[in-house]
């Protein structure tokens, strides 16, 4: 999944909230030159087991919260 603009730390660390998961830490990876994020992050949970949980949770879908891409068609 790639993170879209308005996705920040504080979003991030709501959507694992909605699914029922604690987060440690996020660090969303940002363009040294521009401060812009770079469109994926790091997210520490609890403990591995957590960490498994969440992955099978998210793995291929959307955050809680996100909105939806649209295709843009020419």
């Amino acid at each position: 999944m790639l993170l879209e603009s308005y996705m920040d730390e504080k979003f991030i660390t709501r959507a694992f909230a909605t699914m029922g998961e604690q987060v440690v830490n996020v660090r969303i990876i940002r363009n040294k030159m521009t401060g812009g994020a770079l469109g994926y992050c790091f997210v520490e949970m609890t403990d591995e087991a957590t960490a498994e949980r969440c992955l099978r949770k998210v793995n291929g879908k959307a955050l809680p919260g996100a909105s939806p891409v649209f295709p843009v068609f020419s």
